[in-house]
């Protein structure tokens, strides 16, 4: 992929809280590998698609996303560096602790149905 090249102006807040250097080179997609290249641009607060998120004030600080030309997925490299899943991530985020899981591996569970399941012979 090459070396990264830091884009000129990053923001102070941004470093202070550990933030990743936003750079215009393409970073490998987390689902795919392929190359995923900057898409947008959203607050730091700007909630994720939980429906009972917490409304927390902007911030000004940018969080850039970026989009794998492969497979289309919509990621950031921003918070790579972090360990989201603190004390505090339950205040904006309520269902990742049991809704979340549970209804993903829900929909990941293929249901069976026992009389089509093949029998031992």
């Amino acid at each position: 992929m090459g070396a990264t090249a830091p884009l000129t102006g990053s923001h102070t807040l941004s470093s202070h809280l550990g933030l990743r250097p936003i750079t215009n080179m393409r970073v490998p997609c987390k689902i795919c590998d392929g190359p995923a290249n900057l898409y947008g641009v959203v607050d730091m607060n700007h909630p994720g698609q939980t429906a009972q998120a917490h409304r927390a004030p902007l911030t000004g600080v940018p969080i850039h996303d970026r989009r794998c030309t492969d497979c289309g997925f919509l990621l950031t490299d921003a918070f790579d560096d972090w360990s989201l899943y603190n004390d505090g991530y339950e205040a904006v985020d309520q269902d990742y602790r049991i809704k979340r899981p549970t209804d993903n591996a829900a929909a990941l569970r293929p249901e069976r149905n026992l009389a089509e399941a093949p029998t031992a012979t």
